[in-house]
Order: C-alpha cells, then structure tokens, then sequence
C-alpha cells in the first residue's frame, strides 16, 4: 500500500515537472522590472481613478441634496408656549417660528389618534381647508418669512397627539426639525 502510494506521488511529480517545462520555458526576452513595475503603477492608478468617479459621483448627489437642508439646521421651530389645544373650539393653535433661512415651504404634521393631518405652508398666499392665521381677518394661508413667527388655527376635533414641522428648500424636503409631543390645553 505505501509503495502505491509513492508510485503515484513520484508519477505526479515527473508529469508536474514535464508541464512545467513545457509551458514555462526559460525565455530571457521577458519584461523588465521596471517595466513591471510601470504597468503595476498604471493599473493601480487606473483602479483608483475608476473607483473615485463612481464614489464621487454618489457622494456629490447626497451632498447636493443635503447641503440644502445643512444651512437652515436648526432655523425652523415650533413655539410651545403659543401651541395648544382650545377644548371648547375644537381648534389647535401652532406657532411656527424661522430663523435667518430661505425656504421653499415647511410642512406642518398634526397627528390625531395615529392619523396625520399634512399642510404645506409656502410663500404664496392661498386658501388651504381647516388652516388659518390666528388674529387674522383673511382666509390665505402663507408660511413666516425669514426671522419672523406665525400663529395658525387649525380645526381639529380632538387633542393631537404630536405636531412636527419640516422645511422644505433646495429642492429637497428635510428632516423633521421641530416636533411637540405634549400638547398643552389653551387657556
């Protein structure tokens, strides 16, 4: 049994050594090392290249659509001390406030039971249904211009359970930046 053995090792062995010569013949005309080591240097560089343009290209997008909303970071809140419930009118008030910003709209979420109201409030006076300004006798609707504050009535047949606001500029709509969970009773 062990002579078999090493007859099939010594036979693999002779037809390894037969391949070898046969496909790697001594030839003194190969590549130089510096010339290797060029067309490493070229492919790498090469790799590099094609990697960085696709990154590139992705990351330029976010950035694009992010930047945007990176500028106006923390400039649009809602005033908690001018947003209640009034019980008796079946109404919410909101107090929207923004910073030093140029936006595009904001929208205002008012969530009932799970259930959420959305409006858009932008520059463009318009009549929006259950939506209106407190103290106000018009029926537009427009958003708080730059460094400015609103109060908005919004009719709602119970106490919501949370309000967010999240502004809209550079063509992007960004994250929520601003929500009251508690809503307090109008007095």
């Amino acid at each position: 049994m062990i002579i078999k053995k090493e007859l099939i090792l010594v036979k693999k062995d002779t037809e390894l050594k037969f391949l070898c010569k046969m496909f790697l013949k001594k030839n003194k005309s190969g590549l130089s090392q510096v010339v290797e080591a060029t067309l490493l240097i070229a492919l790498t560089i090469g790799i590099i290249a094609g990697v960085w343009a696709v990154v590139n290209s992705f990351v330029a997008d976010r950035l694009d659509k992010t930047g945007s909303c990176y500028k106006i970071l923390g400039k649009t809140s809602l005033g908690p001390s001018y947003t209640c419930y009034n019980e008796t009118g079946n109404y919410i008030l909101v107090n929207v406030i923004v910073g030093e910003a140029e936006l595009e709209s904001l929208f205002l979420a008012i969530e009932i039971d799970g259930e959420s109201q959305v409006y858009e409030l932008n520059n463009d006076s318009r009549i929006i249904p259950n939506i209106r300004i407190y103290n106000s006798l018009e029926d537009e609707v427009r958003m708080p211009g730059p460094e400015s504050a609103k109060t908005y009535i919004i009719n709602a047949a119970d106490r919501p359970t949370r309000v967010q606001l999240a502004p809209r500029a550079g063509g992007t709509t960004c994250d929520v930046s601003d929500y009251l969970d508690s809503i307090a009773t109008c007095i």
